[in-house]
């Protein structure tokens, strides 16, 4: 019965490991026959072996056979092949593999056609897939945004399409899909992907009414190990979607493989040549590598370290590749503009910061690429490069892909060592020169006929030299450009001619004189023409543009005819200051300052000065105001001139006349002012009158702090001042007039201003006071006097060479104006400075060598000198901070001041130390034993010293041979002590004397050896102890045969009895002679007749006594029964008594012994040995 069951069951389990082949033949949803039911079934089948699912449905009509799915497929499990290719009839049009549709007609919120999950090895060929919804374009419910031909969800090793078995995808959002965690080793090829229904062009009608495109043809996030295309064409993928054709990203810096694009086209039909004619509505590239809008990840890190190659492929479109940290690699690809396939950025390729490193084409002209054709001729560059690096360019083709300049833009980051630029200089029938940076490689191109500046046709390379300057010799038969690339790897762009306008000078038209635009310096032009912009005129071929009207204007340069650049715009507006708005004018009433001039407009008034000024010119109100206003009764002017005054008279006034409306009016232009003199009360203001008074009037003058100084239309008497008056009639409604102020000034008035005087003070050693630093207005004679006698001491403002006391100034005028002041001149005093740090040292060893070093002062020193003097006899020491050679004694330090005055700072004691003394009293010797350095001297002590002190022993050659108060491991003969302490003294003792003594050694002890005759004897001494053996061969060691510090000698060859004798010296001590005896026995096979294995070390182990090597050797032991109970091939081992982990008993036991010694027969012996226990 067991074996019944487990044969049933090893059944089952090959049964499923079987690989399965279901064959759709019902294009219904589900059922009997469905794609639906293989697909369970296939999934079913276990995922050992590969099952396939094929077609065999009736209708070979294409549009009839068609798959119109209600619910989403279950998703496929590793290691099945879907293959659509096996459908008999037609294919969906002549260019297509694919020969089934599956298809979703109807409105769904999200929906996927074909799902693979959690799966390894799974291919899907020949399928073609289609989303239908249209009319959510016209009207709700909308198309969703969640609509997927194929999704991949953390699988391996799948294959979507192959050569004459790729898939059509369209419809859809996105055509193939992926985003998750665990997905690598995709292979997407030879499909049509995103386009509308292009291939169905037997005549007969297509799958649905409006074939719609798609908006994202592959779409991968986290995707490790890419292949878009293959090597050959056949692997080549067609896409025509509306969004991005491949969107690629990954969230992990690292570990995301390689992705390789190969043989694809974009934007093309599958001819290869014929593009397409809708629009690509993508805001960003065609291809996206790294982050875009349309992946559902981002990298804010370094950027996926994918190994890019895009390799042979067509497109219409561009490519961006953006955040990227691995290699990436362009070759043989062809990047066409046309005019009809729109994409948001007109440039092909854009790199944006991808630090692996970029390699575009190579030295080999073969795999260069090829740009060319310009997008509706908009001045896009052909290659983009910003904040990435190195980008290394070679050998491509550029051709009129841009309008102006170079097509190659470089924005390299700060990771570029080297400057990278490149100009043409001068180009003739047989050279090219220019400039790059040092040592770069420079490539030399033909241009192409367009009008930007980029290379079409290869012509040389040569290299910079150490300055930067590069030529190339040979016949030039067109306009040369050049790039250059550093040994970093930094390509540039192609030369242009560039512009400097950091000097540019320029000249607006202004005044009816015409503008002008000069001071541009340039590069790499041997022509230049500017255009207005806003008629398209060409107004100069010259550099500098001159006497041109207002205008926008644009300076082009050209080098070679065909390589133009758009070098420097500018607007030159006209600068003449124009009024456009004439002001409100309000006149003022009750002869108040209530008039004004509002919201006067004018343009233009950069380069003008403009101000309001009153009937008299004056200056009055802000110049950056267009209004005015608190205006009396009069005339006043808006001026407005030219601020550099071209052309003469390019100014304008406008005047304005202001009238009382109503009431009094003060007449204030006759006003006539008298200025006061010398501080009297002598000014005055008449002239004032006024008319259409009604009754009697009110008349005061007030001063500026609203004192009331007169009354009546005339101001009489009055120091200086500022005054104004208050004037009012009786006429109704009219308030009090207030004018605005008269200033009387004070002629002839002396102002003495002290603000800045400086008064010097006089010195403790010479009459140094002086008086400065005064200011006098309206000033004519000086007078000082000194105050305590009268005595005039100087005529000058600025007075030196005063003793201390008090001074007078009397300063006098030509309008008999005086004024005086008094100012006291101080008697100087010490300028206290103090000491905070010295450095003290006491006398020494007997001597005067004591020294006071000062190290800081309460103040900086400058401007005081110094002097040292000896309490004891007053006599001066020194005149530095620091002093030397002193005895015992107190001494003084004096500053002087830079008044020359001194005082006493410092007061320091100087002490004496004794002299060191060494005590021999307990002084301990040991004399040396053998010669060994075992003697020692002990027991000195010192006293009189200061710590650290230092030791040196002498010996008698003049070496130190210790450093220590105690002398050890010494030999024999005399020593000197020497000591130094920390102040330098120094003290030498007497030589000591250490004597030598021998001692007889122990004698050394050797067992006796017994080997083989002719073998080599080993002797060693059992008593090991340190020293020099010797070997002699007699018993009076006349004879030496070896010497070594062991004791252990091998002695070779052997033959008879033989006595050596051994000796042990050490330094100056030796031993007797010992006896090592050497016992000589026949026989190959010595063997013991008996052991006693009882662990004592003695006879434990039954074994050759001689091991010796052998091509051969068995040695077996057998007991009283015949069994074996050790067997041994190697002559160092033995039986030591044991058999299976048991102790065997006492007793005979017999053993068989074979050797076979190298060149030698084999030899063979039996016998027996007993065991003890």
């Amino acid at each position: 019965m067991k074996k019944i069951i487990l044969f049933i069951c090893m059944f089952f389990f090959f049964r499923s490991a079987i690989a399965e082949h279901f064959v759709v033949t019902s294009s219904a949803d589900s059922g009997p026959g469905t794609l639906r039911e293989a697909i369970t079934k296939a999934n079913s089948n276990g995922i050992s072996e590969q099952d396939s699912i094929s077609f065999n449905m009736p209708e070979s009509i294409y549009n009839l056979r068609l798959i119109h799915l209600v619910t989403e497929l279950p998703a496929l499990s590793s290691n099945i092949v879907v293959d659509g290719t096996t459908q008999p009839g037609e294919s969906y049009g002549n260019a297509t593999s694919a020969k089934v549709c599956l298809i979703k007609l109807d409105y769904v919120p999200s929906f996927t056609i074909l799902k693979i999950r959690d799966a390894e090895n799974v291919r899907v060929y020949g399928l073609h897939l289609y989303y239908g919804y249209w009319q959510g374009l016209f009207g709700p419910p909308p198309r969703s945004s969640q609509l997927y031909g194929i999704v991949i969800e953390n699988s391996r090793n799948i294959d979507i399409g192959a050569p004459a078995r790729g898939n059509v995808i369209n419809g859809v959002v996105h055509c193939i899909y992926s985003n998750s965690t665990d997905c690598s080793d995709i292979r997407i090829r030879s499909n049509f992907l995103g386009q509308q229904g292009y291939y169905y062009d037997s005549g007969g009608d297509d799958v649905d009414d409006v074939v719609l495109v798609s908006n994202n043809a592959i779409t991968f996030a986290n995707v490790r190990d890419i292949t878009i295309g293959g090597p050959d064409k056949a692997d080549g993928n067609i896409f025509g979607n509306g969004g991005a054709a491949i969107s690629v990203n990954s969230q992990n810096d690292a570990g995301n493989g390689f992705l390789r694009m190969q043989h694809n086209l974009f934007g093309f039909l599958y001819d290869g040549v014929t593009p397409l004619n809708y629009f690509v509505a993508s805001f960003e590239g065609y291809i996206t590598i790294g982050n875009g809008y349309s992946n559902p990840v981002r990298n804010d890190g370094n950027g996926p370290d994918y190994r890019i190659d895009l390799l042979d492929n067509l497109s219409i479109a561009n490519a961006f590749f953006q955040t990227l940290s691995g290699p990436i690699t362009l070759k043989r690809n062809e990047f066409r503009g046309d005019k009809t396939f729109f994409s948001s950025a007109g440039t092909k390729i854009t790199i944006n910061g991808c630090i692996g490193g970029v390699v575009m084409g190579d030295d080999d002209e073969a795999n260069g690429n090829f740009l060319h054709n310009n997008n509706g001729g908009i001045n896009y560059p052909s290659l983009f490069i910003y904040n990435a690096g190195p980008v290394t360019i070679g050998k491509n083709v550029f051709e009129c892909n841009s309008t102006l300049g170079s097509t190659v833009i470089t924005q390299y980051n700060p990771n570029s060592s080297e400057p990278i630029f490149i100009q043409v200089d001068e180009t003739t029938a047989t050279y090219v020169k220019g400039r790059a940076a040092p040592d770069v490689k420079v490539d030399l191109y033909y241009d192409d006929d367009c009008s930007a500046c980029e290379g079409k046709k290869y012509l040389g390379t040569t290299t910079a030299d150490a300055t930067g300057h590069w030529e190339f010799y040979g016949p030039i038969t067109g306009t040369v450009v050049a790039m250059s690339t550093n040994a970093g790897g930094y390509s540039s762009g192609f030369s242009q001619p560039t512009c400097d306008a950091s000097n540019v000078n320029i000249v607006y038209p202004r005044c009816g004189v015409k503008g002008s635009i000069t001071n541009l310096r340039t590069e790499g032009a041997d022509s230049y023409f500017w255009v207005e912009r806003n008629s398209g005129d060409t107004v100069s071929t010259t550099l500098d543009l001159k006497d041109v009207d207002a205008g926008y204007y644009m300076l082009f340069g050209v080098h070679g005819g065909t390589c133009t650049n758009l070098l420097y715009y500018f607007s030159l507006d006209d600068y003449t200051t124009r009024v456009v708005a004439m002001p409100d004018v309000t006149n003022p009433s009750c002869g108040l300052n209530n008039g004004s001039i509002e919201n006067l407009i004018i343009l233009n008034t950069t380069l003008a000065d403009v101000r309001w000024t009153n009937d008299k010119w004056e200056t009055i109100g802000d110049p950056n105001d267009r209004s005015i206003y608190n205006l009396f009764e009069g005339t006043y002017h808006f001026v407005i001139s030219d601020k550099y005054g071209v052309p003469e008279g390019c100014k304008d006034t406008l005047t304005f006349v202001l009238k009382n409306s109503e009431g009094a009016s003060l007449l204030t232009d006759k006003a006539r002012v008298v200025n006061a003199s010398c501080n009297k009360s002598n000014g005055s203001i008449t002239g004032i009158s006024a008319a259409n008074v009604t009754g009697t009037p009110y008349v005061v003058w007030i001063d500026s702090l609203g004192n009331s100084v007169g009354s009546g239309f005339d101001l009489l008497n009055v120091p200086a001042g500022k005054y104004r008056m208050k004037f009012k009639d009786e006429k109704a409604g009219c308030d009090t007039v207030l004018t605005d102020y008269y200033l009387i000034a004070d002629q002839g008035a002396i102002k003495i201003d002290t603000t800045r005087m400086v008064v010097g003070e006089s010195n403790c050693s010479s009459n140094t006071g002086s008086i400065t630093g005064i200011q006098v207005v309206n000033g004519g004679q000086y007078s000082w006097f000194d105050v305590s006698d009268g005595r005039l001491v100087s005529n000058m403002l600025q007075v030196h060479g005063l003793e201390a006391g008090v001074y007078q100034l009397v300063v006098n005028n030509a309008d008999g104006c005086t004024a005086e002041i008094k100012v006291n001149v101080p008697q100087s005093v010490f300028d206290a400075i103090g000491v905070t740090a010295a450095n003290v040292k006491d006398a020494y060893c007997g001597e005067s060598n004591g020294s006071i070093e000062v190290l800081g002062f309460t103040k900086s020193t400058d401007g005081y000198t110094f002097r040292w003097i000896d309490s004891a006899s007053n006599n001066l020491l020194g005149v530095a901070t620091q002093l030397s050679g002193l005895k015992e004694g107190t001494y003084y330090l004096f500053a002087t001041d830079s008044n020359q005055c001194a005082g006493k700072i410092s007061t320091v004691a100087i002490k004496t130390h004794p002299e060191p003394v060494m005590d021999l009293s307990g002084l301990k010797l040991t004399d040396d034993e053998c010669g060994l350095q075992h003697g020692s001297i002990g027991g000195i002590s010192v006293s009189g010293v200061i710590n650290p002190v230092s030791y040196s022993w002498y010996d008698e050659g003049g070496s130190v041979v210790g450093t220590g108060v105690v002398l050890s491991n010494i030999s024999t003969g005399k020593y000197v002590l020497k000591i130094k302490d920390a102040m330098g003294c120094e003290l030498t003792g007497n030589p000591i004397v250490i004597g030598n003594k021998d001692i007889p050694l122990p004698t050394p002890e050797y067992k006796e050896v017994t080997i083989q005759r002719g073998r080599d004897a080993v002797v060693t001494p059992d008593n090991l102890a340190s020293g020099t053996f010797r070997l002699y061969n007699d018993i009076l060691g006349s004879s030496l045969l070896s010497e070594n510090n062991t004791g252990y000698f091998v002695l070779t060859g052997i033959e008879a009895d033989t006595t050596f004798y051994i000796q042990r010296i050490l330094g100056s001590c030796t031993s007797p002679l010992a006896a090592a005896k050497i016992k000589v026995v026949n026989g190959l096979f010595a063997v013991p007749n008996a052991f006693s294995p009882n662990g004592d070390g003695l006879n434990d182990i039954f074994r050759l006594a001689f091991p010796v090597p052998t091509e051969r050797f068995v040695m077996r032991v057998f007991n009283r029964f015949g069994t074996k109970v050790f067997e041994s091939h190697d002559t160092s081992l033995g039986w030591n008594g044991y058999y299976r982990g048991e102790p065997q008993p006492a007793g005979t036991y017999t053993y068989t012994i074979e050797i076979k010694e190298p060149g030698k027969d084999a030899y063979s012996k039996k016998g027996v040995v007993q065991l003890i226990r």
